[in-house]
């Protein structure tokens, strides 16, 4: 009997959620002549739904190229330099002169040829240097070095040797954190040389009036009977040279350089005479010392 009331009193539970179910519906249930709401634009949607990008979830970098570019900027400041350097030299040999027994003069370095003049260049030349650890480098420039020649009778000049050529040198630096940074260096220079003669002694003329005039009449071939007088210099020379000096910052990018350096140079050359271009009289090499010390400044860009 029990068992029967408890099935009935379930039926009329469910019959009566049944009932309250079905009058809710009829309650929500939009009028017949109700307007249909319009559907969203899919647009207005689709921000809702957006996934973050993977570099916002990640957190990475914006511009990672950006970073590798500083940090070789920054390589690039601490490693090189750049320089145009000016200089200034002087011969410690540029006088020579043999006399005999009895004061007569008897040569200087060849010939008449007794004194030895500098030339200075007033170009500032270019100079390279890498490091690749903080106190310790590479220097790469460029060097050149003009000298004439004077006799011992007239003054007059037979010629000036110019050389030109790359050095490369071994450097060492104490960098610190005062403003003034010193260094040392040695190395060699590669200098190409060449003996420029002067017209008038070349072509074998006693005067320099004489040798404008045939210059004037359009310098035909082979003048004064085809006499000539020829110096030619080895076309190679090698330098050694040591040097000297501090840096002194101005901002982070730019120093002044100051230094001094002495050079070790020998250079030869070959005198001799000829006919139509044809040797007669051959008169040997000879030795031109041109050891020089040197003072220069510079201005540096450390990138």
């Amino acid at each position: 009997m029990r068992a029967r009331i408890r099935w009935l009193v379930a039926g009329l539970m469910m019959l009566a959620a049944a009932t309250t179910g079905a009058e809710e519906g009829a309650t929500n249930a939009p009028a017949a002549d109700a307007p249909v709401p319009a559907e969203k634009p899919a647009a207005e949607v689709a921000p809702a739904l957006a996934v973050p990008p993977a570099a916002a979830v990640l957190d990475v970098p914006a511009a990672p190229a950006a970073s590798r570019t500083n940090a070789w900027l920054r390589w690039l400041h601490d490693h090189v330099e750049l320089e145009l350097r000016l200089s200034c030299f002087g011969l410690t040999e540029n006088t020579r002169r043999e006399y005999d027994a009895a004061g007569t003069f008897k040569g200087g370095f060849l010939g008449s040829i007794d004194r030895l003049v500098e030339e200075q260049s007033y170009v500032p030349l270019p100079v390279l240097r890498v490091y690749p650890v903080r106190w310790l480098g590479l220097e790469a420039g460029l060097e050149q070095l003009q000298v004439e020649t004077r006799t011992f009778y007239d003054d007059h000049t037979d010629g000036t040797f110019r050389l030109l050529g790359p050095s490369v040198l071994l450097v060492g630096r104490w960098p610190n954190a005062s403003r003034f940074t010193p260094f040392a260096a040695g190395g060699v220079v590669i200098y190409w040389a060449e003996f420029e003669m002067e017209g008038a002694w070349h072509h074998g003329f006693n005067s320099y009036a004489a040798y404008d005039e045939w210059r004037a009449d359009g310098a035909p071939p082979y003048p004064n009977a085809g006499y000539e007088r020829n110096i030619v210099a080895d076309d190679l020379a090698v330098a050694y040279l040591v040097q000297a000096g501090v840096q002194v910052r101005l901002t982070r990018h730019w120093w002044l350089e100051g230094g001094a350096r002495y050079v070790w140079l020998d250079l030869d050359a070959h005198y001799w005479l000829s006919f139509y271009g044809v040797p007669f009289e051959d008169h040997g090499t000879y030795n031109f010392p041109l050891d020089y010390l040197a003072g220069y400044a510079g201005l540096v860009c450390a990138f």
